[in-house]
């Protein structure tokens, strides 16, 4: 994640998710600022818990991530949480998540489009137990296409810095 718009997006939809899953106010805030985080220098994270996010934040939930292949339950929540987050943000405004939104231009190069909610959704869905923890895809598959809209055109509004 490269911009604070983007760093807010994912923060907001962590914290969504989180409401969502019925997770306590202090985990959804530490989901949170770990979405914040996610692409800094792990050990120059001040917070354990959020550092444990961050880290994670790669681990596929049928074992296949990194950087220590954690499989299911084993992947804190809060990790399985903002990969999810992170890849909607990224499919919805083009940055490249999961290959389903690659255009290809030319001969063996490509670039990345972004792509409506639901396409999004079936995205993530293909990807449930795979990359993604199937509980939270199911919360999240639920949810109303209106909560990423509307929070895809508000975010922009948020006053200042995160970090």
């Amino acid at each position: 994640m490269a911009d604070e718009l983007g760093k807010k997006r994912v923060a907001a939809f962590t914290m969504a998710l989180g409401r969502a899953l019925g997770r306590a106010d202090l985990d959804i805030r530490v989901t949170a600022r770990a979405a914040v985080l996610h692409d800094v220098e792990i050990d120059t994270i001040p917070f354990t818990t959020v550092s444990e996010i961050v880290a994670a934040q790669h681990e596929s939930f049928d074992g296949t991530g990194f950087p220590k292949g954690l499989k299911g339950e084993a992947i804190p929540l809060g990790a399985r949480i903002l990969r999810v987050a992170d890849a909607l943000e990224a499919l919805l405004t083009g940055r490249p998540p999961l290959g389903d939104n690659v255009i290809a231009w030319e001969k063996g190069r490509s670039s990345h489009r972004a792509v409506s909610i639901s396409e999004a959704k079936k995205a993530i869905q293909r990807a449930s137990g795979k990359l993604f923890d199937p509980n939270v895809v199911n919360v999240f598959l639920s949810m109303p296409d209106g909560v990423w809209a509307d929070l895809m055109q508000h975010i922009s509004t948020l006053p200042g810095p995160l970090a």
